[in-house]
């Protein structure tokens, strides 16, 4: 199983059987549905059955807001001083960055 998989399963209430409803119909005659932005916060608990308990997911989200606050960005790209602007000569593409120890520039088509 690959990390992005787990790291799906770890973040999703729908794992420990919850269902977080994403759309809602605000007139059910027409039975048109709109998309949930905050109007209808809804969580329905034990939904179905669950793959991880309630009690390890639970714990799972503190471990994760503890890392979060520990290496400051929670996993999110920093921009280097280059990014989007080296631009490569044959493709157009921009430049990625791999950076072990030190940073590492390649074209992302000619790996």
């Amino acid at each position: 199983m690959g990390a992005m998989m787990i790291s799906r399963m770890i973040t999703l209430e729908r794992y420990c059987g919850d269902a977080l409803a994403k759309t809602y119909t605000p007139d059910f005659l027409t039975h048109k549905s709109r998309k949930n932005e905050g109007e209808m916060p809804y969580l329905v608990r034990d939904h179905h059955p669950a793959i991880i308990n309630r009690e390890q997911f639970e714990r799972v989200q503190k471990i994760r807001q503890g890392n979060a606050a520990r290496y400051g960005n929670g996993g999110k790209r920093t921009d280097r001083p280059f990014s989007g602007r080296l631009i490569c000569a044959h493709c157009g593409r921009a430049y990625n960055i791999k950076c072990s120890h030190y940073p590492i520039w390649f074209c992302p088509h000619r790996r």
